[in-house]
């Protein structure tokens, strides 16, 4: 038999299998396949449906507060979690809200900015309140309306990057807890904020340059709020060596309440059949019991790791996207820019625990390096507009698949630390600022 003979044989023998057997397969695939398109059709049908509001939040010219408060600004947006029923969740459609933060300079002029579902504006701006009293949060028409409807073109070009985590989210990144000089009761003008640094960047622009720095965030449901919290303590448990039981399954769980009807059986027998006790091998490694670990045999620099872990795990987390993206006049463009964002945030970076880098999968101009290179032109445009679209419309958390985002969890303390509003220790001279203070009229005030 010729070998072209055997291969056709041998794809016969594969279709006749398929062929009696589809109905075996098919519908489970269908069904599955199905099941996905309804939630992603749900999904986009639920935001489309949301009306949001563009806040943007005026600073007055003193702030005496270091990041702790904006830091109680994001506990108080943990109650955008809800949990969701299935008839929630598979007819009706809802999705767990997000929120974006942002930071925007267009000509050197400086703002910050909140978009929200319009649901959520009065407890955004009940919590803006709350800690910075004397700031005012009025709504706006989106800035984006101003800029280019497609990007890049004959007369703009622009540059876009996100970032990821270099180790697990539970590793934390360094804080403003860690900056001696942002401890409260200190003086303004012994501040060491490097938040300061990002602000002065985007007030040094010239006119036709725009730049953006978005933070999407929403409160962990990813597997659960607990989720993030115990993912700390498996990492914790890694690293001190403690041996933890394996989690039960849905079955075994099921059956627990029948163990103690199963207990006993058989050891009468066990002597007549010479098995007796079971006895460890010569030889054979000792085996710890569940519950301890190597602590004590850590190195201090482990031991701070540890440390550091636990903390960062016992505050409410995020699941946040890092997006930067710059858009200038093709006469003034320059990637320098790009390089002083990458810098200032890299001033968070540590070398025992976690560190930013960028996400080289949703890179503005990340294109296949095989690609011919009449393609790869072509390709980076794609890439640039698609990259820009996204920036705005402040995706994803709806459409994740395109521009391959990759969010990173980041707790409250660590979200106040890259975004935060700051005192005169930012001198940005277009920096706006409220000369006079908010304050209410007085209840006895005669009025009509």
């Amino acid at each position: 038999m010729s070998p072209l003979d055997d291969l056709f044989r041998q794809l016969a023998v594969a279709w006749a299998a398929v062929a009696n057997t589809w109905w075996l397969w098919v519908p489970p695939l269908l069904f599955m396949a199905g099941r996905q398109l309804w939630k992603i059709y749900l999904r986009i049908r639920y935001f489309r449906s949301l009306e949001w509001v563009l806040l943007e939040v005026r600073i007055p010219r003193t702030i005496a507060k270091t990041p702790e408060a904006m830091e109680q600004v994001f506990a108080g947006l943990q109650t955008m979690y809800w949990e969701f029923d299935p008839w929630e969740t598979w007819w009706l459609g809802l999705q767990h809200d997000y929120i974006i933060f942002e930071l925007m300079s267009t000509g050197g002029e400086t703002k910050f900015y909140i978009r929200a579902p319009v649901f959520f504006r009065n407890m955004v701006e009940a919590q803006i309140y709350a800690q910075y009293p004397e700031s005012e949060v009025v709504e706006v028409e989106d800035y984006v309306n101003k800029l280019p409807d497609r990007v890049p073109n004959e007369e703009w070009d622009m540059f876009g990057i996100e970032f990821k985590f270099d180790k697990e989210d539970a590793y934390p990144i360094k804080t403003y807890r860690e900056f001696v000089s942002l401890t409260a009761n200190q003086e303004e003008f012994a501040k060491v904020d490097p938040f300061s640094s990002m602000v002065e960047l985007f007030g040094k622009l010239k006119p036709g340059e725009h730049m953006g720095y978005h933070l999407l965030m929403r409160p962990t449901q990813t597997g659960g709020p607990d989720k993030w919290k115990k993912d700390g303590e498996a990492l914790v448990a890694k690293l001190i060596g403690k041996k933890i039981p394996a989690p039960k399954g849905k079955v075994a769980s099921a059956l627990e309440p029948l163990a103690p009807l199963t207990q006993g059986w058989g050891e009468a027998l066990r002597p007549g059949l010479g098995l007796g006790p079971t006895a460890p091998a010569v030889g054979a490694p000792r085996e710890e019991p569940l519950g301890t670990s190597m602590m004590l045999h850590l190195s201090p620099g482990m031991r701070e790791v540890v440390a550091a872990i636990e903390r960062d795990i016992l505050k409410p987390g995020f699941e946040t996207i890092v997006r930067f993206c710059y858009i200038a006049r093709r006469d003034v463009f320059s990637l320098s820019h790009m390089s002083s964002f990458i810098g200032a945030l890299k001033t968070y970076n540590t070398q025992t625990l976690n560190a930013f880098k960028l996400n080289s999968a949703s890179m503005a101009t990340r294109v296949p390096w095989w690609l011919p290179s009449f393609l790869t032109r072509r390709k980076k445009q794609h890439k640039k507009s698609l990259y820009y679209q996204y920036y705005r419309s402040r995706k994803p958390f709806t459409d994740t698949w395109s521009l391959r985002s990759k969010f990173v969890v980041l707790n409250i303390e660590e979200l106040a630390t890259i975004y935060h509003y700051p005192g005169m220790v930012a001198r940005a001279p277009m920096l706006p600022r409220i000369e006079a203070r908010r304050a209410e009229p007085p209840a006895t005030l005669p009025v009509g």
